[in-house]
């Protein structure tokens, strides 16, 4: 697996996707990222908003981006290695 740090928008968009989908929780990435991903970076999002098809929790949702080195500050969640961060409203 590429690194975090080396992923696109699209990437980690669908890295952090996938995860959560491991994990019971179903979404969908909306917003921003879209366009941006859409436009091939003209239009540059430095966040990904995901909808969730139904609540899983916000515990569930910490414990998921945990695993994969997110953590969480105010309503955002945050890896280290990218400075994408992700929306605290799956």
């Amino acid at each position: 697996m590429k690194p975090v740090r080396d992923m696109s928008v699209g990437e980690l968009a669908a890295f952090v996707c996938t995860h959560l989908e491991i994990n019971g929780i179903h979404c969908m990435l909306t917003g921003g990222a879209c366009v941006s991903i859409h436009t091939e970076n003209r239009y540059r999002s430095f966040d990904l908003d995901f909808v969730e098809n139904c609540s899983s929790g916000r515990k569930h949702i910490h414990a998921a981006l945990a695993e994969i080195g997110y953590t969480e500050e105010t309503r955002y969640f945050r890896h280290a290695d990218t400075a994408i961060k992700e929306s605290g409203r799956p």
